[in-house]
């Protein structure tokens, strides 16, 4: 049967089976995981850390299953150094005199002797 995977909806004839990734099954409803999780297509739980249903969020990512069923990597210039982050707002901006220039990183780089960068 076709299904709905908007935020709460039933599928159809209300059968419980299993979602689709970014969603967990809670009851006979497909639900977004948790912000700061990735939930695995068939998960049961809104904030998993088996890595068999989903796992948390990645350093040097956010994730937020309204935008992505996967991890999104913070952008160039910033950094995340913990997990579960949510938004991108938790992607920080790297220091004065440190760099990245790549993205979904978990540290700046030191711009090192001679050389200097404004925050970000």
């Amino acid at each position: 049967p076709a299904i709905s995977v908007t935020d709460g909806n039933k599928f159809e004839g209300g059968q419980s089976i299993s979602c689709p990734a970014g969603y967990y099954l809670s009851g006979t409803y497909c639900k977004y995981c948790n912000k700061g999780f990735v939930c695995i297509a068939g998960s049961g739980s809104a904030t998993p850390v088996d890595n068999v249903q989903g796992y948390e969020c990645p350093l040097g990512h956010y994730c937020d299953p309204e935008l992505s069923v996967l991890e999104i990597k913070c952008p160039k210039g910033t950094y995340r150094n913990d997990i579960k982050g949510k938004t991108i707002n938790d992607c920080q901006k790297c220091p004065e005199n440190t760099y990245n220039k790549e993205e979904g990183q978990a540290l700046c780089q030191s711009c090192g002797t001679g050389a200097t960068s404004l925050e970000g």
